[in-house]
């Protein structure tokens, strides 16, 4: 759970590190392990890191606004 007296420029920084292990992990996935089926019915892995992708975005367009002051949908 967040620290709600952790200062927003320190959580953003710390969605940023989580964000770069994503990638990280996901540097090995070729196109042919991209397209293989996920532990959700339905989705291959390349949808699983679509769907995260889209996500971080979203926070962080929230996060950016939140700094202003300002509240958007994601």
């Amino acid at each position: 759970m967040a620290d709600p007296h952790r200062p927003p420029r320190d959580l953003i920084r710390r969605i940023s590190r989580a964000h770069a292990r994503v990638l990280d992990l996901l540097d090995g996935l070729d196109e042919e392990r991209t397209a293989q089926p996920s532990a959700l019915p339905g989705w291959t892995r390349g949808h699983v890191v679509q769907h995260l992708t889209d996500n971080a975005r979203a926070f962080e367009r929230q996060a950016r606004f939140a700094l202003r002051g300002e509240l958007v949908e994601m």
